[in-house]
């Protein structure tokens, strides 16, 4: 536990420290307290991998918010395009990547703690600042794009305030400007969130959320449509299921991203649920490149809501076999009892939207396996030899 507690609190010494690109200015989470993460874990964590200190380290490894702005220059007579792109954790860095690929050059970033209501305003009129400058050399659409989030499933209403808060600032803020008719907000909810539970939701199905995530998920779509939704602006909705992709270091993770962290460490796999739960499972770079096409798809007048998901369930079983598979050995799993996560959630494939296609799980693991070998390398460089000849 002394083990586990040090790298916790390493991690909050890294993301205190925030450098501001632009000014130099340091900003601290004022909010983190490293004796106060010392005593959540002593009390309540039994192991690296226990549930009380991946809570922790999950709450304050995601404090800083990080808005950058692409642009994509006009060309052949054709307008250019803005896009705000707010969050960069697993989704985010993607949908960043696909539209660098898509010719959107990074113009500015800019990077906020979450508690900071004062500081974040400050970004974003700075930000305001920058978008007037782009809007003079013949811009026609504002993509805001908000991928960003502070909590997890399983977060509490405390657990969110700060990504509610910042949430509505944003919103507020993106209302007040010139731009906001000719803007197209794309806001990333969860089906998962939404339709736990359900098995094989489809278009009949209503969101009925178990959770606060699900819940401020809901929220925020209504919020969304309640500002925006009646005039020119246009609303893009995307419910992805269980989103998977390769390990970011000292980040929070979702199980397959774990999964084969944990087992390429050597350390145990702590599983909060049944080995039969059913998940939707989508791999990462298939929503990005959906985003991305919808970003890249001038003049689309309509709202929609997209519900992005494979319709191909598998069980936690099934991906535990793939892995092993890629390891070429068993996993050393450890299963604890957490009340109401093992659910279903299970969808039809009539809510799949058109030209959304989906990776096969199994060679979308394949490719996270890659890219995870990679990052452990870069990290961890004495301890390959270690993982070779385990």
């Amino acid at each position: 536990c002394r083990v586990a507690v040090a790298r916790a609190v390493a991690a909050v010494d890294d993301v205190c420290r925030v450098q501001h690109h632009q000014s130099g200015s340091l900003f601290c989470g004022t909010a983190l307290d490293k004796v106060a993460v010392q005593g959540r874990c002593n009390a309540g964590a039994t192991a690296p991998g226990s549930a009380a200190l991946r809570n922790v380290y999950a709450r304050h490894a995601n404090r800083v918010l990080t808005v950058r702005i692409l642009h994509l220059p006009s060309h052949d007579d054709q307008p250019g395009n803005i896009a705000l792109l707010f969050g960069r954790g697993l989704l985010g860095s993607a949908v960043e990547q696909r539209l660098l690929k898509l010719c959107f050059r990074p113009f500015v970033e800019m990077q906020s703690p979450w508690p900071e209501a004062r500081a974040f305003r400050h970004h974003l009129d700075e930000a305001l600042a920058y978008l007037m400058q782009l809007a003079g050399e013949n811009t026609s659409e504002l993509h805001c794009i908000w991928t960003a989030g502070s909590g997890g499933f399983s977060s509490s209403w405390e657990d969110l305030d700060t990504e509610r808060r910042a949430f509505d600032e944003i919103t507020d803020w993106l209302h007040g400007m010139e731009q906001s008719d000719s803007a197209v907000f794309h806001y990333v909810s969860s089906a998962g969130g939404l339709f736990e539970g359900q098995v094989l939701a489809d278009a009949r199905s209503t969101p009925d959320p178990r959770r606060p995530y699900g819940k401020m998920k809901c929220e925020q779509e209504a919020r969304l449509f309640d500002m925006f939704g009646g005039g020119p602006a246009r609303i893009r909705v995307y419910r992805p299921s269980t989103v998977y992709g390769p390990h970011r270091y000292r980040r929070r993770a979702g199980l397959i991203s774990h999964m084969l962290w944990n087992a390429i460490y050597g350390s145990p796999v702590v599983l909060e649920r049944k080995l039969h739960t059913l998940r939707d499972y989508i791999c990462v770079d298939d929503v990005a490149e959906f985003m991305g096409a919808m970003v890249g798809s001038p003049g689309v007048d309509l709202n929609g809501v997209y519900h992005l998901v494979s319709a191909r369930p598998a069980s936690i079983a099934e991906v535990k076999l793939h892995v092993e598979r890629l390891l070429a050995r068993q996993l050393n799993f450890c299963l604890t009892s957490a009340a109401g996560n093992d659910a279903d959630i299970t969808f039809s494939p009539s809510l799949r939207p058109d030209g959304w296609s989906t990776t096969p799980l199994e060679q979308g693991l394949r490719r996270v396996y890659r890219e995870t070998m990679l990052t452990f390398r870069r990290e961890n460089p004495a301890q390959m030899r270690l993982v070779i000849d385990r």
